[in-house]
């Protein structure tokens, strides 16, 4: 298989810094942060940006740049290159702290306005709870209390939060969970995904191709 080295960033794609509640966890490891390094490869990411990692963990920076380098390794659907990742690396951040702790919020808010800074970003900030809808409340009021989530109706710089479903153990907790992130954010500035949708029927496409004999 050959081996192409990251394309050109696309231009019009803004800056931004990308914030992932759940950066020591098994999905940022082995999903996320190797979803973002094959943007690169595909040329989708812009040309400045910050993946800042958002987890209860305590770790350094480098020692979250191992950790998620070992899960782009075994589970990137492009192979590693070291010259592309040492690039890459020095856009990746961490930050300890609980989703249920008001001073986590002050520190978030201080740590990304100094990465802001330091590569001269606009203020584009988009937040992915990859964490239980059990926490969703409490993250969402968070960056609501430290003036992080934006302004609705803004689209310069742009706020953007996006929740993975199902959300919610019922319909009564997700009505609860939508409210909450209802009052906080904008609709438009709210992105729902489903990573397993439809999941069951791609994986037995073949089987179902070569079952039917028409």
């Amino acid at each position: 298989m050959d081996i192409s080295p990251a394309q050109e960033p696309l231009a019009s794609v803004e800056p931004c810094t990308l914030v992932i509640f759940g950066g020591s966890g098994d999905l940022a490891r082995r999903r996320l942060i190797p979803a973002v390094y094959n943007l690169l490869l595909d040329g989708l990411l812009p040309s400045n940006y910050v993946v800042l990692g958002l987890g209860r963990t305590p770790m350094s920076d480098e020692e979250f740049r191992t950790t998620v380098r070992d899960g782009v390794v075994k589970h990137s659907r492009q192979a590693l290159i070291e010259e592309t990742w040492t690039t890459f690396s020095k856009h990746l951040f961490y930050l300890a702290g609980g989703n249920d702790d008001t001073q986590t919020y002050t520190r978030l808010k201080e740590r990304i306005e100094e990465l802001e800074r330091q590569f001269e970003l606009p203020g584009n900030r988009i937040f992915y709870l990859s964490i239980p809808p059990s926490s969703f409340t409490s993250a969402c009021e968070g960056l609501s209390q430290s003036g992080l989530a934006g302004t609705p109706g803004t689209h310069s710089p742009y706020t953007r939060i996006i929740v993975e479903k199902p959300v919610g153990r019922d319909l009564t907790s997700a009505q609860a969970i939508n409210q909450v992130t209802g009052r906080v954010f904008d609709e438009s500035q709210i992105f729902r995904i489903d990573h397993y949708l439809g999941k069951e029927t791609v994986q037995n496409l073949m089987v179902v191709r070569f079952a039917n004999s028409i």
